[in-house]
């Protein structure tokens, strides 16, 4: 799948209403990251690991399969938490998404994987991940830099509130599950293709959102 570069057509934060404000004062993670580089697991077809990279290097114009992951972090209520990729990001920047992505580290589990990430980006200790779609993977493309990866789609719950590490979130908002599905639809240029995917599939197979008891 090949996208050119999706634009709001107003101001980023508009399209999508009770956007949080980036905490100024989050400690900036990034001079870690680079001391630190984090690393991705290089498969094959099949799903079997062939080798490893850092995470900076292998994203670009014919990046390698690699293991990933989505999740969809749901409140007590069932709402939904809609995310915009920071602007900064290599890959699909300023794009509205799923909760959080990312990929497991050599020999982590994927579920420690998804806690990892919801703390890291949003500040957030998640309760009851999930997998409902073990099988999903994708490619796409934007700007040149491609994302290729073996996929797995997780749910988390949480009744915590966000708190946006700046670095990887510019905005992010609740909202119902049917509301988020109509958007996905009236505007799907301003989402990324992975998630446009995975909700179709769980569209596909009458998901339905998990409720904290």
């Amino acid at each position: 799948m090949t996208t050119n570069k999706p634009r709001m057509t107003t101001d980023p934060r508009t399209p999508l209403d009770r956007t949080w404000p980036i905490n100024p004062m989050q400690p900036n993670p990034s001079q870690t990251d680079l001391d630190c580089p984090e690393m991705v697991v290089l498969v094959n077809e099949r799903n079997r690991r062939t080798g490893v990279a850092a995470k900076l290097a292998v994203h670009h114009s014919e990046t390698p399969l690699h293991r990933g992951f989505s999740c969809y972090l749901f409140d007590s209520d069932g709402q939904i938490l809609v995310t915009q990729r920071s602007s900064n990001k290599r890959t699909f920047p300023g794009v509205w998404s799923n909760s959080v992505c990312g990929h497991p580290g050599p020999g982590e589990r994927a579920t420690a994987a998804v806690r990892r990430r919801l703390q890291f980006e949003l500040g957030i200790l998640a309760k009851d991940v999930t997998c409902i779609l073990p099988e999903f993977r994708y490619r796409a493309e934007m700007d040149g830099i491609v994302e290729y990866e073996v996929c797995p789609v997780f749910t988390a719950s949480t009744r915590e509130t966000a708190c946006p590490n700046h670095d990887e979130v510019d905005a992010c908002v609740w909202m119902s599950w049917d509301d988020f599905c109509v958007r996905l639809r009236a505007t799907p240029a301003q989402f990324s293709p992975w998630c446009l995917e995975q909700v179709d599939q769980l569209t596909r197979i009458n998901f339905v959102p998990p409720i904290l008891e």
